[in-house]
């Protein structure tokens, strides 16, 4: 049913052609041009820019048609270095240019020696002749040589008039210094001096097209090689001066292999001629020898095109093909690591297929290995190259032909047998005769398919793919479960990746999904481990493969989560990961070769780890592998030491010890600055590059610079993301950071000084280069830290130690005169204070006199009906003076407060509408009186705005009094308001408010006007105006601290206008000016009395008056006579002393008093628990919030202003009583409802009561406890105790004793079982009758009453 097929291998050795395109980076794909700089970049001439390239990334010069600074066309046709590293480039049709390198400035040669046009020729060679100068065929022009110092063109050297010059299109400089160059026409010529030249025809009839000269070469001998656009390759001997056509295809004159391009030679001294139809690699200058490289989509098997338009062997010995259209193409100069061997279509040479499945090593061939593939089975002779297929029926070699021998596993033995798991099969047995035994197992069922397999002496222990593991028996032939917990018990549904048996001792199992389990074979228990999240636990249930290696390590390889070491029973793992140098985390097989290393094959390429140092080294295609991907059964290792991987696409196989590290260390450059994230170039504004990064020897940073990052490269061009790099900054880092392979370093925030950069790489196989690349970089200290500012800070310390020195002594000069003037500031604050405190004190002089005029006036006087006309007339007038009086002082004393700063404005929301009607209507009856109109307008209805409204009553009173006293009958007056608003988050919102008080008074002088506003200011009485000159200098003063103005505009007979402008948005005012309610709230009132020895009525309320003026006594005692009886005292220390002996029930009291003061008094009556119950009220003239405030922190209850109405205090005194009563009554209720506990009293806000109630209670058994032993107990007099006791609960001495008995009896009544006789006695009553009648008093029916409810509501 096997049949066998053999074939060899091509015997010449392959050779992969690395590609750079587009995608890869490349500015165009068409390559006119290769060179390598000294520094060894490599440069490509393309149809679209000029690229130098580093290994990892391409840099493009091209044409800006806006911006003359770059190339003047991107056909870049050649190119060329000249001796100070700069690069020229000569374009079609657009002229040469010079690229400045070191400043990236470009040079446009646009003129020629007589001031020609020379910007659109055509440039085709470029030669740098050295000493400075550089040579340029422009075709159709001639020869130019330029001076590249001056960028000149050198006239004596230059030739463009010799017609044979015009078709020069190839210049090449002679080993031996000789320069030659190849025309259009089929020449060869030989420069011998500036404008002198000895010609050579290639051929007799050479003036065709097809003679062009296309490139020119020397020989190993010394000879010229040209080649031509045609005819093929020449061998021309200066020594003989003749021509040999060396490399032609005769047969086909007409073939493109005739087309030569562009020669070379490798690094085998082979010389490489590229043609129109591919390369040809003659060995060595054996022009009968050699091999075609033609185009091939592989890159394995040829070039991407057939059109080769440049070749160049790099200083690393790579060879570089460029071509038409299809970019380049790299002969690495190292061979791949790793041999290859795939599928080749048409033909038996390869393999079946490029999926490799399964590789078991022959254990009786040394030379052999079974490659299974998912279409058959193949034995390869590696040594050999050849290959034999075992395909079902012998049939052709197509890949659908054995779509059901699909090779998962296999195992070879020592005796020949190769033992294949075929999915879907079971296994078969492949005899050392090649003849094939199938073992089914369970045919049909997906579960019993075979996934892995572990040869154990005679049996073959077999994964399945959801059946557990299961035991092949060879000598049998026979299946079975060899252990029933690894059965379908457990592993029902669970793929099994991976079998490891650990020393007879343990089965190690890994599966897919389900993470990994371990079978003890002695105590056949079975551990489960999976991914738990813990650092040393495993990072994936996708357990690929496991292995043991030679020290008796356990590794687990998983399918995304890295490599995992097992350190040992209860010390979990160790994960390695791409972090640590992995090729990729998704791991597949592994193999240890004779020297110890592991070699794991994974998803992103081959990976060799050292086993003592953890290190990885890397490979991938650039090594040969088939690919990225290799398959988790796929590979194996012979006796030779020779490891086997198969991949997606095909097969590899290396000589474990046959790799060779590379010694040769790359280069490493900077390649680019960045600051703050900025890419910077030469010549930018506040560039600190004055030449590029890659030739700056030293970096100066300004201090705003100090976030920058430089980039660097090794430039290696085969395998260049293998090299990994480390740098430092001296001066900062204290080692060196390895970045593996990244390549940027990123520094912030350096402070100013001088640092070292260095940067070092390794090769492609991780030798560190010895000697680092160095950039010194300065960072310059900002201004204030430069030497210069040391030095002005120096003469700024000497400036001011001269200054301060010259100062002491103006000062020592001036000491005299200062003090006088402190002497003299004191004396005026003393002078101020003086006169604050005089206009207080005259004030509240004046008040209490004009009190007792205003106040008995109100009363008796001005509404009584028996004064006749001419009484009632002289009265009034008396009564009107004194409220002038009142009103002047009223005035003078609010001056005094602001100049004192104690006049703070209390804003607060009003209707200023409102309060003007008010204001208007107080002047209506005026109005009338005078014969004077007085008009109103009003803007609104209403008007709700925060204002003082004190300030702005007396600003528009005193200026509305003004008026009606300065316009005469039948004149008129107006109050006008004005709105000024300012439009708002879509809205209008007011702003200020003004108000206008007009008249069609006599007017003001205009020389009067400044001075109006000035205190105690008047105007002459020649022009009408007299008065106290007060009113408006507190209007003025008012206004300001009102944080408003007031202005006027009068004209001499005609009238004036006075007019007040203010704020009314409350975000123009002070926060703490702010008060939501301009109402006082008055604590409960209290109150003292004063007289002499007399006896009091205790059922009679007593009041005390106390003030150190007797005719206000006198007229407060008038008021109250009637009602109360009266006590007075003058001073406050007499006032307290009698108020402690009769207990008033009223307390009214003046502030300010010889002595102790009425606030003093208020606060000592307060602490004293005898008094603290009694109603106090102070009269006062101090009608400030603050003054209110002091009171009530006293004690006080109420506050009434001199000079004050008679009715307005009787008032005040009863709602103070009210209040005590309220209180009294409140005490009662309490007394009955209040819950009790037995002997605790009843708690009260009163300490007084609650201290009284508890001695009761102390001594609710004693029947003789009374009124005396109560006294006592409390330290009150007789007086005292009636008094407190009928002013808090109306109840004297022995009815408040009689009051707490029962309240307990009626306790014990509800919560004890004692009759009513022994609570009787128990409360203190002697008598159980009088108690039965006491108790129905108190609580309205009897004891037995009172306990049969209690028992009705119970039941």
């Amino acid at each position: 049913m096997f049949t066998s097929v053999s074939q060899y291998l091509w015997a010449q050795k392959s050779q992969r052609y690395e590609r750079l395109t587009t995608a890869s980076g490349l500015s165009q794909s068409t390559i006119s041009k290769i060179i390598q700089d000294k520094k060894g970049f490599l440069w490509f001439a393309t149809s679209d820019g000029l690229n130098r390239y580093d290994g990892n990334n391409f840099l493009v010069f091209r044409s800006d048609p806006s911006d003359s600074t770059t190339l003047s066309g991107s056909d870049i046709f050649t190119m060329c270095e000249d001796d100070e590293g700069n690069m020229w480039a000569g374009t079609r049709n657009a002229g040469l240019n010079k690229i400045d390198l070191s400043t990236g400035k470009v040079y446009r040669f646009s003129q020629g020696p007589n001031g020609e046009d020379f910007s659109s020729m055509t440039v085709s060679s470029i030669l740098n002749l050295g000493n400075h100068r550089v040579m340029v065929s422009a075709t159709g022009l001639g020869l130019l040589v330029y001076d590249t110092r001056e960028n000149k063109l050198i006239a004596k050297e230059t030739d463009v008039k010799n017609p044979m010059m015009a078709d020069v299109v190839r210049i090449f400089k002679h080993s031996k210094g000789s320069i030659w160059l190849g025309t259009r026409t089929g020449l060869l010529i030989s420069r011998l001096g500036p404008k002198s030249y000895l010609p050579f025809k290639l051929a007799e009839n050479n003036n065709t097209p097809d003679f062009r000269v296309r490139v020119i070469n020397e020989a190993a001998n010394g000879d010229i090689l040209v080649g031509t656009e045609g005819q093929g390759l020449f061998r021309f001997n200066s020594q003989n001066q003749h021509f040999t056509r060396v490399f032609y295809h005769a047969q086909n004159p007409l073939s493109r292999q005739n087309i030569v391009t562009s020669l070379t030679k490798d690094a085998y001294r082979n010389l490489w001629i590229g043609t129109d139809n591919g390369v040809y690699v003659m060995n060595k200058e054996d022009f009968s020898s050699y091999y075609q490289i033609s185009s091939n989509p592989d890159p394995d098997l040829g070039i991407s095109s057939f059109s080769v338009t440049s070749l160049f062997t790099d200083s690393n010995l790579n060879t570089w093909v460029g071509t038409w259209e299809a970019g380049l193409n790299i002969a690495f100069y190292q061979k791949p690591r790793f041999s290859i061997l795939r599928y080749k279509p048409n033909t038996l040479q390869g393999l079946l297929s490029n999926k490799v499945t399964a590789i078991a090593a022959s254990k009786t061939d040394p030379d052999g290995v079974w490659i299974g593939l998912n279409v058959g089975l193949s034995y390869f002779n590696y040594k050999t190259g050849k290959i034999d297929h075992i395909v079902n029926n012998a049939g052709v070699n197509k890949l659908n032909s054995l779509a059901d021998f699909d090779v998962t596993l296999m195992q070879s033995d020592k005796k020949g047998n190769l033992w294949i798991g075929v999915w879907g099969h079971g296994l078969i047995n492949l005899t050392p005769q090649r003849k094939q035994m199938a073992y089914p197992y369970l045919m049909g069922n997906r579960a019993a398919n075979l996934t892995a397999m572990n040869l154990m002496g005679d049996k073959l222990l077999l994964g399945t793919a959801g059946l557990g593991v299961i035991e092949f028996d060879i000598p049998s032939k026979k299946y079975r479960v060899p252990y029933p917990m690894l059965g379908p018990r457990n592993f029902s549904a669970k793929n099994i990746s991976s079998l490891l048996v650990e020393a007879n001792k343990r089965i190690w199992i890994g599966t897919t999904g389900f993470g990994l389990y371990i079978y003890h074979l002695d105590k056949h228990e079975l551990t489960h481990i999976d991914k738990n999240g813990t650092s040393n636990g495993i990072r994936y249930n996708n357990i690929s493969k496991i292995f043991q290696d030679r020290n008796k390590r356990i590794w687990v390889l998983s399918n995304g989560g890295g490599l995992h070491l097992y350190l040992g029973e209860g010390k979990g793992f160790r994960n390695f990961t791409v972090a640590d140098g992995l090729a990729s985390n998704t791991l597949r097989s592994m193999m240890e070769d004779k020297q110890g290393n592991l070699w794991i094959s994974t998803n992103g390429g081959i990976s060799k780890m050292n086993p003592k140092t953890f290190k990885f080294v890397n490979f991938d295609e650039l090594d040969g592998l088939q690919g990225k991907e290799f398959l988790a059964n796929a590979y194996s290792q012979n006796d030779k030491d020779w490891l086997f991987f198969g991949g997606a696409n095909g097969l590899n196989f290396i000589k474990a010890d046959s790799l060779r590290m590379k010694m040769d260390i790359p280069p490493i450059y900077l390649t680019g600055l960045k600051i703050f994230n900025k890419p910077v170039k030469v010549g930018e504004p506040n560039s600190p590059l004055e030449k590029d990064i890659l030739q700056t020897k030293h970096l100066v940073l300004q201090p705003d610079q100090t976030v920058f990052s430089l980039d660097f490269v090794a430039l290696e061009y085969q395998r260049p993301k293998n090299n990994r790099y480390a740098y430092i900054l001296e001066g900062f880092d204290k080692d060196w950071n390895e970045v593996g392979t990244q390549r940027t370093a990123t520094y912030t925030n350096l402070n100013p000084g001088d640092y070292i950069f260095k940067v070092k790489a390794t090769n492609s196989d991780g030798v560190w280069g010895e000697k680092p690349f160095e950039l010194k970089i300065t960072v310059l200290p900002p201004w204030y830290r430069t030497w210069w500012a040391y030095g002005l800070y120096a003469m700024l310390f000497f400036g001011t130690v001269f200054g301060f020195m010259r100062e002491v002594r103006i000062r020592e000069a001036f000491k005299t005169d200062l003090r006088m003037k402190e002497i003299e500031k004191e004396r005026i604050r003393e002078l101020e204070q003086v006169k604050t405190h005089f206009f207080t004190n005259i004030s509240h002089e004046l008040r209490t006199p004009l009190t007792l005029i205003i106040s008995p006036l109100e009363k008796y006087f001005l509404n009584n009906p028996q004064a006749n006309k001419e009484q009632k007339s002289r009265i009034l007038a008396i009564y009107q003076n004194a409220q002038k009086l009142l009103h002047l002082i009223n005035q003078l004393l609010d001056l005094s407060k602001i100049e004192a700063g104690k006049h703070q404005p209390v804003i607060a929301q009003h209707d200023l509408i409102l309060q003007m009607n008010g204001i208007i209507h107080g002047f209506e009856a005026y109005a009338l009186q005078k014969q004077i109109k007085l008009k109103w307008l009003s803007p609104v209805e209403s008007l709700f705005v925060y204002y003082d409204a004190d300030i702005i009553e007396k600003c528009i009173t005193n200026l509305l009094s003004n008026a009606f006293k300065h316009t005469p009958e039948d004149g008129t007056i107006a109050v006008k308001m004005e709105l000024i608003k300012q439009f708002s988050n879509k809205s209008e919102e007011i702003q200020m408010v003004k108000i206008h008080v007009m008249d069609t008074g006599k007017g003001i002088d205009k020389n009067h006007l400044p001075h109006i506003f000035n205190r105690f200011y008047q105007v002459p009485d020649s022009i009408g105006r007299v008065g106290t000159g007060v009113g408006l200098s507190l209007c003025k003063e008012l206004m300001d601290l009102h944080l408003g103005k007031i202005q006027v505009n009068s004209e001499l007979g005609k009238g004036s206008d006075f007019n007040i402008e203010f704020p009314v948005n409350i975000h123009h005012y002070d926060a703490s000016w702010i008060q939501t309610s301009v109402n006082v709230s008055y604590p409960e009132p209290s109150l003292l009395k004063k007289s002499d020895e007399m006896e009091i009525e205790q059922e009679k309320q007593i009041l005390m008056v106390v003030d150190d003026h007797a005719e206000m006594r006198l007229f407060i005692s008038d008021i109250f006579k009637n009602r109360f009886q009266i006590i007075e005292a003058e001073r406050g220390e007499e006032a307290l002393e009698m108020a402690l002996k009769f207990i008033p029930d009223v307390v009214i009291t003046d502030w300010m008093m010889p002595g102790m003061s009425g606030v003093n008094l208020c606060r000592a009556l307060r602490q004293n628990p005898k008094t603290n119950h009694i109603p106090l009220l102070i009269l006062t003239s101090k009608s400030s919030h603050e003054s209110q405030i002091e009171g009530m922190q006293a004690g006080a209850d109420d506050f009434v202003s001199k000079p004050f109405n008679a009715d307005i205090l009787e008032i005040r005194v009863n709602k103070l009583l009210e209040t005590k009563e309220r209180m009294r009554k409140n005490w009662q209720k309490q007394m009955i409802q209040q819950s009790l506990s037995e002997g605790k009293a009843p708690i009260y806000e009163d300490p007084f009561l609650q201290k009284a109630t508890q001695l009761v209670i102390d001594n609710l058994s004693d029947a003789e406890f009374e009124v005396d032993d109560l006294e006592k107990g409390l330290d009150m007099s007789k007086m005292q105790l009636y008094r407190k006791l009928k002013n808090l609960t109306s109840l004297a001495g022995n009815e408040f004793i009689r009051s707490i008995r029962l309240q307990q009896a009626k306790l014990l009544l509800e919560n004890s079982a004692y009759n009513i006789s022994e609570i009787a006695y128990q409360v203190g009553f002697n008598d159980p009758a009088y108690f039965t009648r006491a108790f129905k008093k108190q609580y309205g029916k009897s004891p037995k009453s009172f306990i049969q409810q209690m028992q009705d509501e119970k039941s």
